[in-house]
């Protein structure tokens, strides 16, 4: 997302939400429990862009630095991780901060 911002590039980026598993964890966990659990989870991707006025049909968030883009983390970093609908939430500093 930095090469977006740095270049002002006009992209789409649609993020994988890297926290998938976790999705895929709790709907297990749920069904192990012997609650009721939906046959498919719709998972709501991430779409960032420099223009967060584009209509795709979803929202889309404006990429910014400090917000979803972050110079000293690794360039690769999917954020978020997971979807806002999705609980527990966890913050940039808790992925981040390895001596935890």
């Amino acid at each position: 997302m930095l090469a977006a911002i740095d270049n002002k590039m006009d992209v789409m980026i649609g993020n994988n939400v890297p926290g998938l598993g976790a999705i895929a964890l709790q709907v297990a966990v749920d069904a192990l429990d012997g609650k009721q659990v939906p046959m498919e989870t719709k998972v709501t991707p991430g779409f960032f862009s420099l223009d967060d006025s584009v209509d795709i049909g979803y929202p889309v968030v404006q990429i910014k630095e400090g917000e979803n883009a972050f110079r000293e983390l690794p360039g690769a970093l999917d954020w978020p991780a997971l979807p806002s609908d999705f609980q527990p939430q966890v913050t940039i500093d808790e992925i981040s901060n390895y001596k935890q």
